[in-house]
């Protein structure tokens, strides 16, 4: 499970705790119901498939390019 709170993390993390303890009961409200992943899709959907996707998604979202060099200075330019 993941869940993106943003700024709002502390003040909405008891609440998606709440639905997320709620979606693991056998009988979950029609609320926490309408949050299943598979309202995104058309067809069925597997958790290792949302897994690979969110792998794929998300393994390079944060990566950190290695700073670009600058060209070397010609110091005959700058006399």
């Amino acid at each position: 499970m993941a869940a993106g709170c943003n700024a709002h993390g502390v003040s909405g993390s008891a609440g998606l705790a709440q639905h997320l303890v709620e979606s693991l009961q056998p009988d979950p409200s029609p609320y926490v119901r309408s949050l299943s992943p598979g309202r995104f899709l058309d067809g069925g959907w597997t958790w290792e498939d949302a897994r690979r996707r969110a792998q794929r998604h998300y393994e390079d979202y944060y990566v950190v390019s290695p700073p670009a060099t600058a060209p070397p200075v010609d110091p005959q330019e700058h006399q």
